[in-house]
C-alpha cells in the first residue's frame, strides 16, 4: 500500500469510526486482522479515557540500570504491581523489573463492574506496552494466577508474531477449560484456554508452573460451596493446574511449594525458594547474555 492510499484509508477510518488511526498504524499493522485488533484496542482505550487522562499507572519499574532485557511481572486478579513490591521485588535486584498494574481491575472499578473483555484482548493491550519498553525479544515473563494466564496469552501471541519467550513463570494459575464458576465468578473474565500450536512451541521455552500445595483457609461467612472455595479445591487437587489442557506434559515443569494460593507472597521461605528457581531458570535462559545482540 502506498502513502496516498494510506492517507485515504486513515481519513475514511476517522470519518467512519471516529478513532484516531495514524498512517504509522497502517504500515505497522499490515494485515486486516492485525489492524482491526489495533482499532478495537484504540476504541476501548478511548471509551475508558485511559490515554487522554493518564490516570492509570501502567507499570512500576525497578533496577533499570542493571540489565537491558526486562523481567516482566503480571498482576494477580485482585491487585496490581503492589502485590510484588514489598515481598518479591526486593529479592530480584539482579534484574531490570517492570511490574504491570491491573488494567482490567482499573477499568472494572472505573465502570463500576460494567466492563466485559477477554484475556486475549487484554493481552493485546499489554503487548503494546511491552513493545514500547522492549521492542524485540527474547522476553521473560512471570505472573501470579490471573497474571499467569495473561502471561500465557501474551506469550502465545508474541510467539505467533515470531518473538522468542525465553522464560514463562506461572504462580498457581488455573487452566481448566469451560468452567463457568471459574471464568465468570472467580476471575471475572470468560477464559477458555486454547491449546498452544505446535508450530509456535519452539518459540516459548522454560515454562515453569509454581504450584501451591496447601489448601486455602476460608474464614468468616465463607462457605465451602461458594465459587472461591470450589476454585481452591480444584487448584489443590489438580496435579498441574490443568496446564496439560494447553501444553504437552514434557513442555513445562512443575515446582511445588509448601503454601497456599494467596499467602505464599508473605512467606519468606517460599519467596526465597521461588527466587532461587527463577535465578536458575533465567540463567539457563541466558538472561541479558552480553554476547547476544539486543
Amino acid at each position: 500500500m502506498d502513502s496516498i492510499t494510506s492517507m485515504k484509508l486513515v481519513h475514511q477510518l476517522r470519518e467512519d469510526i471516529k478513532i484516531e488511526v495514524s498512517i504509522k498504524d497502517i504500515f505497522s499493522y499490515r494485515t486486516i486482522r492485525a489492524l482491526s485488533n489495533h482499532i478495537r484496542i484504540l476504541s476501548m482505550q478511548d471509551e475508558d479515557n485511559v490515554q487522554s487522562s493518564w490516570d492509570f499507572d501502567v507499570y512500576a519499574e525497578y533496577n533499570a540500570a542493571v540489565t537491558q532485557e526486562i523481567f516482566f511481572l503480571f498482576p494477580p486478579g485482585d491487585g496490581g504491581a503492589e502485590a510484588y513490591i514489598e515481598n518479591f521485588i526486593p529479592h530480584l535486584v539482579k534484574y531490570h523489573i517492570v511490574a504491570f498494574n491491573n488494567y482490567y481491575l482499573y477499568v472494572q472499578n472505573k465502570k463500576k463492574g460494567q466492563y466485559e473483555t477477554t484475556f486475549e484482548l487484554l493481552a493485546d493491550i499489554y503487548i503494546q506496552y511491552i513493545k514500547k519498553l522492549q521492542p524485540h525479544g527474547p522476553y521473560y515473563f512471570f505472573g501470579w494466577c490471573f497474571g499467569g494466564m495473561l502471561a500465557m496469552e501474551i506469550s502465545r501471541k508474541l510467539a505467533t508474531f515470531g518473538d522468542e519467550i525465553k522464560f514463562l513463570g506461572i504462580i498457581d494459575a488455573f487452566f481448566l477449560e469451560g468452567t463457568d464458576f471459574f471464568g465468570k465468578e472467580v476471575v471475572g473474565l470468560n477464559y477458555v484456554p486454547r491449546r498452544v500450536s505446535l508450530d509456535i512451541m519452539p518459540k516459548i521455552e522454560n515454562i515453569v508452573l509454581f504450584k501451591a500445595m496447601k489448601s486455602v483457609t476460608f474464614t468468616g461467612d465463607a462457605k465451602v460451596d461458594e465459587p472461591g472455595a470450589i476454585f481452591a479445591k480444584h487448584m489443590l487437587l489438580a496435579e498441574d493446574n490443568y496446564l496439560t489442557n494447553i501444553l504437552d506434559k514434557e513442555e513445562f515443569s512443575v515446582i511445588p511449594f509448601d503454601g497456599d494460593h494467596f499467602t505464599w507472597i508473605k512467606d519468606k521461605a517460599i519467596v526465597d525458594n521461588i527466587v532461587f528457581h527463577l535465578d536458575v531458570s533465567l540463567s539457563r535462559a541466558c538472561f541479558n547474555n552480553p554476547s547476544r545482540p539486543f
